[in-house]
């Protein structure tokens, strides 16, 4: 199932690629002062981009998003965690009544891999952001989404934001 996932990320960010170096360099080519390319920061940027896509394209789509039978708690429109840490107990459950592993690994790594590359990208793309600021950032756009996925029909949940 994580295979899934990966795919529909890279078919997400291959699909945005070709839109990305269009959008960028019509960009650089408007910019009125012409100075020597960062190529190191261009593509940190280009990378950090499709990034943001690749997350967008398995939290907000909801055609990309399906759960396979015996997976705990189906997601439905009105479904919604407010208690901090329960996909601990889910997993366990998962794992305990259907031997579901997948379950874990998708929600518990899935996330974090999700958003590692927010914190590796921005400070390098920002030199000023601090370790707070990026935290916050994170943070911020994780908020986001929860908050998108309630009009989707997708599920939310507070284990998502930290």
């Amino acid at each position: 199932m994580a295979k899934w996932y990966i795919l529909q990320t890279l078919i997400a960010m291959a699909a945005a690629l070709p839109v990305y170096l269009t959008v960028r360099v019509a960009l650089l080519a408007l910019r009125r002062k012409k100075q020597p390319r960062n190529w190191p920061r261009e593509l940190a940027l280009c990378f950090f981009s499709l990034c943001l896509v690749g997350l967008f394209s398995q939290t907000l789509l909801v055609e990309g998003y399906m759960l396979e039978r015996g997976q705990a708690r189906a997601v439905w429109w009105s479904q919604f965690n407010l208690v901090p840490f329960r996909i601990f107990a889910d997993s366990v459950e998962q794992i305990r009544r259907v031997n579901n592993y997948g379950y874990f690994i998708v929600n518990f790594f899935g996330n974090i891999a999700m958003f590692l590359p927010i914190g590796l990208f921005l400070p390098m793309l920002c030199p000023k952001c601090s370790f707070g600021k990026t935290l916050l950032i994170g943070l911020g756009i994780s908020l986001l989404i929860e908050l998108c996925q309630i009009p989707l029909g997708r599920g939310t949940d507070i284990d998502d934001l930290w």
